[in-house]
């Protein structure tokens, strides 16, 4: 009798584990396009003016790390930065948080039961802790300047290391080379 409940108990944490390694291999990025776009006509972009709370232009030190890796990305595809005010194809807007969360997590404990301990029984005595993280969101527009369309859109969204906030320039620069990865375009003609 406990052979086949040992059995059963290791089969749902086998389940279990499966559904949890499932879960996490996840790509936390998407991304979307206006397929009605003509990709090739654009060869130029600048970023779209951010303004402080009192409505003066400024640029924070994440807005800062992203335009350096945005501008990266889309060099790396053949656009090209035009200054602040010029005229350009593509206008890149960009928005970026990180929030605190929380998240119950529950694991089986070992049941003492005599003089040994025997496997743990997944659905009984339960070990259940809360743990907090950080979630950070990122999302990248591409909008058609003449038209004032977004042609592109990228949307990220993870849990933020200790490592991360450390050092945020790398973390910024992999996360947008991650989401850009998703980005199937040129530019000009050759798309």
């Amino acid at each position: 009798m406990f052979k086949r409940i040992k059995a059963v108990a290791l089969v749902l944490a086998a389940l279990a584990g499966a559904s949890l390694v499932a879960g996490c291999a996840v790509n936390p990025v998407t991304s979307d396009y206006d397929s009605s776009a003509d990709f090739t006509n654009y060869r130029s972009f600048n970023f779209v003016a951010r303004q402080s709370a009192d409505g003066e232009p400024y640029k924070s030190l994440l807005d800062k790390r992203l335009e350096a890796a945005i501008t990266s990305e889309m060099q790396a595809r053949g656009y090209k930065l035009v200054e602040a005010g010029a005229a350009a194809d593509l206008a890149v807007d960009y928005h970026a948080h990180v929030e605190d969360k929380q998240k119950i997590v529950s694991s089986p404990e070992p049941v003492h039961w005599g003089r040994s301990w025997y496997d743990p029984w997944p659905a009984y005595n339960n070990n259940v802790r809360t743990v907090d993280y950080k979630q950070g969101t990122l999302i990248i527009n591409l909008v058609d300047a003449a038209s004032k369309q977004m042609v592109w859109q990228g949307t990220m969204q993870g849990t933020v290391k200790r490592s991360d906030l450390e050092n945020p320039s790398a973390a910024v620069a992999a996360a947008v080379a991650k989401m850009f990865n998703e980005y199937p375009f040129r530019a000009g003609p050759g798309n």
